[in-house]
């Protein structure tokens, strides 16, 4: 009699190890090649949402003009007993990306307001944390940062060219001094030619724990721009972008950036740093930037 196909299949064979290894290999082969592939759509999406940060601070920045008369200003170290007007330029423009809660609350000395994340000065391919910043005095600003705890920024205002051979264009930026006030009508190179906004450096040395000049939090003097740690603070004297020279940087293929026209541009690494870099500085030197 013959065998029931129920005893058939109980008698047949598994997979060989052979056949088993060569699962394994063709799962690790398509694990190796989409990996890639959804690396670079997270990279792509994170490269969006901060396009879309760096256009709501900017459109933030033109609200506030219309309201103040003149663009965000670098500011003093936002306090207690800071008026709106007097914190740095990412405290100005809370009420105008829906954050006033933010700003009342630090008026009335709420200090653990100042530790508070917000999504819309963070970079999404960063993924910083908050630092402890040391306190830092700096001539011409006094104290550029608060001692203790703080949130971290990603972005920083257009303020002045550094020079690292020494000493700084403090007249070269678009808010050059804590006591400048910049209108639209006086960027004469035309406001969708001159920075406004843009990612901080991404040497790794410029980010130390302790915070100290070259990072500073989120509500510091100038928001995050600090003397040559921010993406924006050109040099003009070791202009390449390698990580000993205080450069501009993102960690997408790109630099995204904001203008003063409230649009969002990006700059590829390839491109002419010395004459793009300061075109787009400074906002009446006639020099156009070439896109």
């Amino acid at each position: 009699m013959s065998p029931s196909p129920m005893r058939r299949r109980r008698c047949r064979p598994g997979f060989t190890l052979i056949e088993l290894l060569v699962v394994i290999a063709i799962i690790a082969t398509l694990v190796a090649l989409l990996l890639p592939a959804v690396q670079r759509v997270r990279m792509a999406a994170a490269r969006m949402s901060t396009v879309n940060n760096l256009k709501q601070l900017g459109l933030a920045s033109h609200t506030y003009h219309d309201a103040k008369g003149y663009l965000p200003w670098p500011g003093q170290v936002a306090s207690d007993s800071a008026t709106p007007d007097s914190g740095p330029w990412s405290y100005q423009i809370l009420p105008y990306i829906e954050q006033a809660n933010v700003q009342n609350s630090i008026v009335a000395s709420n200090a653990a307001t100042k530790n508070v994340t917000l999504k819309a000065f963070l970079c999404p391919g960063r993924n910083r944390p908050g630092f402890t910043a040391s306190g830092t005095t700096l001539s011409g600003w006094g104290t550029v940062n608060t001692t203790g705890s703080g949130a971290a920024t990603d972005y920083a205002l257009n303020t002045w060219l550094n020079n690292s051979a020494g000493g700084s264009d403090g007249a070269g930026g678009l808010q050059s001094q804590a006591n400048i006030r910049c209108t639209l009508t006086t960027i004469t190179d035309g406001t969708s030619n001159t920075l406004l906004i843009g990612e901080k450096s991404v040497a790794a040395w410029q980010y130390a724990g302790s915070g100290g000049p070259y990072d500073e939090t989120l509500f510091s003097v100038n928001g995050g721009t600090n003397r040559n740690g921010s993406s924006v603070i050109k040099d003009i004297t070791n202009p390449s972008p390698t990580t000993s020279g205080r450069q501009w940087g993102s960690p997408f293929d790109v630099w995204p950036f904001g203008l003063c026209d409230g649009s969002v541009r990006t700059l590829s690494y390839g491109i002419d740093i010395g004459e793009n870099g300061l075109g787009l500085r400074k906002p009446n030197d006639g020099i156009v930037p070439k896109s």
